[in-house]
């Protein structure tokens, strides 16, 4: 029994040794470049002066890698009861593969990586690297499920208390954590995009906002204004600025009080989550007071909630909408009350103005709902389908086809939707220019400068593509463009592929800190003096602190997780299949919205954005608690459940 010990132990340690090292080992392929000719010496030669190259400088944190794996995995064999779980094993593998597909794009702007080359080297690299991410991330995932667990295990029901003062105090416990940030940001924060909507909202013209304005579906001299920015949003920031001009003369107050009335919804919205979960768990148990210290520390909430930016605004309606699709589906077999259907309708409206995908997430959404109950009681299903489609309806509608016209307001070009499309052969023509035929290279000039495709060509982002298109393009030309599209993708069907892999890797890449996940101050769009200029009183001379705060943020380990992009995304992805694993997967269709938002990474126009990703880091507090309450529901003997 004590050799069998010795054994394992030493199986564990070898496990642990080779994942340390693959953890350790640098994918770049400058560094085995930098090798020098080493052709005349042996393959064990070349082989171990290789890898000691890619090895990381630093020996000791590879030893201190190793004795953390072989810990994590003796802990592991005690919480698994000495059986591979196959579902996890296949979401180890996975997630590895894209951390090594994230390292290949990074360094290569390519699948190279992957690839089985001539260099026997670099495939063995690759194997290790891929070997050591599944070993980190099944220990990683088993942990996560079996925490999880043991959560929900301990988690106690501690009677009813007084929901209207725990909403107070929940709410004044964020308001107190949250005021320095506003305080320390004052005014607010805002990106580019909200200078250029602020410039619209005035009629005001520079060379960026023409820009904008020109490559609408439809540009004139009395347009002003594009929907490129959700024209609701536009209208609220100019609204708001617009009183501080009125007031005041400046600019800078209407965005301080915008601000502070976007952090004061915040609160409400997070407060009454959870308070609701509260009502589901009857009274504030460790779970939820846990959670409500992470929502009152996390910086990156607050930040979000002073940020006058779309994104934030948007994500603000999928807090409340969140927690109705709990309550619906957790209710599920009773009348849903007046005011739960008339919280799904305000959040759906909401969602709808505010963002342009918002009107198709809340149609999945109600089919979703309508699938639901349709089985059980159909009054209720049809109940659901109108409370999100009517909101749809009315956008695509009055707002779309009535107000946004009355106001003068240009329609988005077709070239926003079409830019995944336009990616892929932009790096068609880059790289197998002399395989484009006459014919297609004329139907592709017929909606995109062609000549200009190859140089434009940016694998991280699509704008600059998507600016060569030529507006006004026929129906019949975007079908001849198509078919062009069609038979290039059968002669190269890999490059398509890279295209839009080389265009979302950040999000799925645990190792992306190329963006800092917020922005620190307001970015504008007009030169200091302008009356529509905001001045960042104490962030814009401080700039290079905040930067340097961050910097070290990410380098320390565990921390720097929080300020990752992938994080939100793959903890998304988990928390949707641990659901699924528990037969909780009901609760999805409260995190559908995650789902969708996780597919729409893989056509967003910039790679790895924090902003693509705002709304899931922002909702990951209630996430947790959905996840937590699901698999505390399945252990319950009987849980009294009441809308």
């Amino acid at each position: 029994m004590k050799n069998k010990g010795i054994k394992s132990n030493l199986i564990v340690a070898i496990i642990s040794v080779i994942t340390a090292m693959g953890l350790s080992c640098n994918m770049s392929m400058a560094i085995l470049n930098s090798a020098g000719d080493i052709t005349d010496k042996t393959v064990l030669y070349r082989f171990l002066f290789r890898f000691i190259l890619v090895m990381d400088s630093n020996r000791l944190m590879g030893v201190f890698i190793a004795a953390f794996v072989f810990f994590l995995i003796i802990k592991t064999q005690k919480i698994i009861d000495k059986a591979v779980d196959f579902r996890t094993v296949a979401v180890a593998l996975i997630f590895s593969m894209m951390q090594i597909v994230g390292a290949s794009f990074s360094e290569t702007n390519s699948g190279v990586l992957l690839y089985l080359t001539e260099d026997r080297f670099v495939i063995f690299r690759s194997i290790l690297f891929i070997f050591s991410y599944k070993v980190l991330w099944y220990i990683a995932i088993t942990f996560m499920i079996k925490g999880m667990d043991i959560i929900a295990k301990n988690t106690e029901v501690q009677g009813t208390i007084d929901y209207k003062h725990y909403f107070i105090k929940a709410f004044i416990c964020l308001f107190v954590c949250w005021i320095p940030y506003y305080i320390i940001f004052f005014p607010g924060i805002g990106n580019g995009d909200t200078s250029k909507q602020l410039l619209m909202f005035f009629k005001e013209r520079n060379s960026e906002v023409l820009s904008l304005l020109k490559h609408a579906e439809e540009f004139a001299d009395d347009i002003y204004v594009s929907n490129q920015h959700p024209y609701f949003t536009t209208l609220l920031y100019g609204l708001f600025v617009k009183i501080g001009l009125f007031f005041t003369g400046s600019a800078s107050v209407g965005v301080a009080i915008y601000c502070f009335v976007q952090m004061i919804c915040y609160d409400i919205v997070f407060s009454y989550a959870l308070t609701e979960f509260c009502s589901f768990f009857r009274g504030e148990n460790t779970v939820i007071k846990y959670t409500r210290y992470f929502v009152m520390f996390y910086p990156l909430i607050p930040i979000a909630s002073i940020s006058m930016i779309k994104d934030y605004t948007y994500a603000l309606g999928f807090i409340p909408l969140v927690v109705v699709l709990v309550k619906l589906v957790r209710n599920d077999k009773n009348e849903p009350k007046l005011t739960t259907l008339a919280g799904l309708v305000f959040a759906s409206t909401f969602i709808c103005l505010t963002r342009s995908q918002g009107p198709y997430v809340m149609a999945v959404i109600g089919i979703a709902l309508f699938v639901k109950f349709i089985k059980q009681q159909w009054k209720i299903a049809i109940k659901m389908l109108l409370c999100t489609f009517i909101p749809v309806i009315l956008f695509f509608t009055l707002w779309s086809r009535v107000f946004l016209p009355a106001m003068n307001v240009a329609p988005v070009g077709k070239q926003e939707m079409l830019g995944v499309f336009f990616q892929q052969t932009a790096r068609y023509v880059k790289e197998y220019p002399n395989d484009v035929t006459d014919a297609e290279k004329e139907a592709i000039n017929a909606v995109l400068k062609y000549d200009k495709l190859a140089q434009n060509y940016n694998p991280e982002l699509h704008d600059p593509v998507k600016h060569t298109y030529r507006n006004g393009v026929s129906s019949e030309l975007l079908r001849k463009y198509f078919k062009a599209w069609f038979s290039m993708f059968k002669k190269h069907p890999g490059v398509y592929i890279e295209a839009v892999v080389n265009n979302c890797y950040g999000a799925f890449w645990i190792d992306y800190y190329k963006d800092k996940l917020f922005i620190a101050h307001f970015i504008n769009r007009m030169e200091e003096g302008h009356y529509l200029y905001i001045d960042s009183y104490f962030t814009n001379d401080n700039l290079g602190l905040i930067s340097n705060i961050v910097g070290a943020l990410q380098r320390i380990p565990i921390v720097n997780l929080f300020f990752s992009v992938s994080t939100y995304t793959l903890m998304s992805i988990l928390a949707v299949l641990y659901l699924f694993r528990i037969g909780k997967g009901k609760y999805n269709i409260a995190n559908l919205f995650v789902v969708l938002a996780i597919l729409c990474l893989l056509i967003s126009p910039v790679n790895g954005h924090y902003r693509y990703v705002s709304a899931m880091m922002i909702l990951s507090p209630v996430t947790f608690l959905i996840c937590v309450y699901a698999k505390f529901e399945s252990n319950a003997k009987t849980i009294n459940i009441a809308d």
